[in-house]
């Protein structure tokens, strides 16, 4: 009797996943690129020829990166979807944090060679905010992992998704903004 109602327990934490709708999950997940304010990015001044080199040596890296990582991000959310356990969904979530960890590379290494300081700053701060968010979102994997099933922590590890997700498409779009800008 009393492991009856230990398992109803069970599935009712279970259920965190209908906090999120089916179809914002469809949508979240599509498309890797959330809009951005257009004030968001300054122009930048004139490139000279490393400069536009480098950027689209990395904007090209991270061209690829970026699908993965969105990729990766859906299968990941999927697994929290089927209430998989940490043993499968923190496979998944090894690949997000892999990918958003290439794009932070990309951006480290524009950061450290560029010769525009306004365009150092820039990249340099974005990089920064990802290097934070995945960060968090490892500190929030290993609550989630221990804490497994519970509702908060489970729901914790998704929002530092989606913001490891926000800073990579930032990161993202100074660069290409930067590449196209001065091409």
């Amino acid at each position: 009797m009393q492991s009856k109602s230990k398992v109803e327990d069970t599935q009712e934490d279970y259920d965190y996943v209908s906090l999120i709708p089916t179809l914002e999950l469809e949508d979240s997940t599509s498309s890797f690129a959330p809009e951005v304010p257009p004030h968001s990015v300054q122009p930048v001044q004139e490139l000279d020829s490393k400069d536009q080199q480098l950027l689209e040596f990395y904007a090209a890296r991270i061209a690829v990166a970026g699908p993965l990582l969105s990729e990766s991000i859906s299968t990941f959310i999927s697994a929290i979807h089927q209430n998989e356990p940490p043993e499968r969904f923190n496979i998944h979530l090894k690949y997000v944090i892999l990918m958003a960890y290439k794009m932070l590379f990309a951006g480290d290494t524009v950061h450290r060679n560029v010769g525009n300081a306004q365009l150092k700053e820039e990249i340099e701060s974005k990089a920064n905010t990802l290097h934070k968010s995945i960060m968090a979102l490892y500190e929030a994997s290993k609550v989630a992992t221990m804490e497994f099933p519970k509702i908060g922590p489970m729901q914790s590890i998704v929002d530092k998704v989606w913001s490891t997700t926000q800073a990579a498409t930032q990161l993202k779009k100074t660069i290409f903004d930067a590449t196209c800008s001065s091409g």
